[in-house]
C-alpha cells in the first residue's frame, strides 16, 4: 500500500480491549462468542470520542449516522431493545450518552466487504489511517453514564443464572439494592 491513505482525511480511534477493561467481552470465553456486543461498544465509543465536537450551548438535536455490518445491531438500535447478554447492557450507554448529548443515532447495514475500514482498524492494520488523525481513548477516564453499574449487576445475574442451570437450583433474585450500590 506505501504511503496511500484511503481513509485518511477522516478521524478515527483504536482501542485495545482486555479482561481488564472490558470483562464483559470474555465472560462467554473468547470475544468472538461477544462480536455484536464488541461492534456496539464500537459504536458508543463513537459517540464518546466524537459526540463531544459540537459547541457548547447549541440548541437543537444531532443525528449522528454509523454503518455496521452486523444487522442485529441495526435492529437493537434502531428499537433500543434487545435480551442477549452482554449487548444488553452495552445498549443502554450508548441510549444514555446520545440523550445527555442530545444526539440521536442512526446505524445502517452494510455489507461486509463494505466495511473494511472497521476490519482494519480491529486487526490493527493502521497504514490506510492518517495517525495524526488519530483520537486517543482512555477507557478508564470515560465519563460512563450507567455503563459499570449496569455491568456489575448484570455479570452478577449471569452468573447467578450460569450457576442455576448448572445445578438445577432456583436463582436468587437480585435486589434493587444491587443498582444502587
Amino acid at each position: 500500500m506505501g504511503n496511500h491513505r484511503p481513509y485518511g482525511g477522516e478521524r478515527w480511534f483504536s482501542t485495545r480491549l482486555d479482561k481488564e477493561s472490558a470483562p464483559w467481552a470474555f465472560a462467554k470465553g473468547e470475544p468472538l462468542r461477544a462480536i455484536a456486543s464488541l461492534e456496539m461498544f464500537a459504536a458508543l465509543l463513537c459517540i464518546v470520542a466524537f459526540g463531544d465536537g459540537w459547541p457548547s450551548g447549541a440548541t437543537g438535536g444531532v443525528a449522528l449516522q454509523g454503518i455496521t455490518d452486523n444487522l442485529g445491531n441495526t435492529l437493537a438500535v434502531a428499537r433500543l431493545m434487545t435480551s442477549k447478554f452482554p449487548l444488553v447492557v452495552i445498549l443502554a450507554e450508548p441510549s444514555a450518552q446520545l440523550r445527555r448529548r442530545g444526539m440521536e443515532l442512526s446505524l445502517q447495514w452494510v455489507p461486509r466487504d463494505q466495511n473494511t475500514e472497521a476490519d482494519a482498524l480491529t486487526n490493527e492494520e493502521f497504514g490506510a489511517f492518517d495517525p495524526a488523525k488519530r483520537v486517543a481513548i482512555d477507557l478508564s477516564r470515560v465519563s460512563w453514564c450507567i455503563l459499570p453499574r449496569l455491568m456489575r449487576v448484570a455479570q452478577e445475574l449471569y452468573g447467578q443464572i450460569q450457576a442455576v442451570k448448572a445445578s438445577g437450583a432456583p436463582p436468587k433474585a437480585v435486589g434493587q439494592e444491587s443498582l444502587e450500590h
